[in-house]
C-alpha cells in the first residue's frame, strides 16, 4: 500500500510561477487519496493566495497555511510541517517542476535502506517565460541549477542505491 505523503511548497508572491508548478505537481504519478499538497504562504501581496484557493475548490487534497510575518522560506516550511499528516514529507518550491516519478524515486530509496533519513536530488529552477532575458542568461550559464550552490557532506552515510 502506498504511504500517505505530504508535499510542502513555501510561496510568497509567486503568481507568475505557481500555476506552472501546480501543473507539474498534479502530474505526479501518485494516488491523490494518499497525498496532500500544503502551500505555506509567507505573506503574498499578489494573486498567489487567490490562485491557491481556486486550486482548493477543485482539488480537496490542497491545503493552505497562511503565515503573517514570515521571515524565510525555511520558517514557512516548518509551519507547514506542523500541519502535515504524511508519513513521508517532500519539499519543493513554487518555481520548481518535479518530474512525474519524483515521489516514487524518493520512496524507492527509503525502501532500499532503512537507515536512510533524507533523500535529495538534482534541482533545476523552472523557466516560465521564454522571452525573459534574466531566465535566458541564467539558463545559458547554468545559474538555474541549484546543486552547484551546495557542497557535499565530507562524511556521513552514503548508501549504494544502484540496482
Amino acid at each position: 500500500m502506498d504511504p500517505f505523503i505530504s508535499i510542502i511548497i513555501p510561496v510568497r508572491n509567486m503568481d507568475r510561477t505557481i500555476t506552472k508548478t501546480f501543473e507539474y505537481i498534479t502530474a505526479i504519478d501518485y494516488p491523490r487519496e494518499h497525498m496532500e499538497i500544503i502551500f505555506a504562504d509567507g505573506g503574498s501581496k499578489d494573486r498567489t493566495i487567490s490562485i491557491i484557493k481556486d486550486y482548493q475548490k477543485e482539488h480537496p487534497y490542497v491545503k493552505l497555511v497562511e503565515i503573517n510575518r514570515c521571515p524565510s522560506p525555511g520558517f514557512a516550511r516548518t509551519r507547514a510541517l506542523e500541519a502535515a499528516k504524511g508519513e513521508f514529507v517532500f519539499f519543493t518550491d513554487g518555481d520548481c517542476a518535479p518530474c512525474a516519478d519524483w515521489v516514487h524515486k524518493i520512496l524507492a530509496a527509503f525502501k532500499k535502506d532503512p537507515k536512510i533519513g533524507a533523500v535529495g536530488g538534482e534541482i533545476l529552477t523552472l523557466r516560465v517565460d521564454p522571452n525573459n532575458v534574466v531566465e535566458i542568461y541564467c539558463e545559458a550559464f547554468g545559474f538555474n541549477r541549484v546543486s552547484w550552490r551546495y557542497g557535499s557532506l565530507g562524511e556521513g552515510y552514503y548508501p549504494d542505491l544502484s540496482d
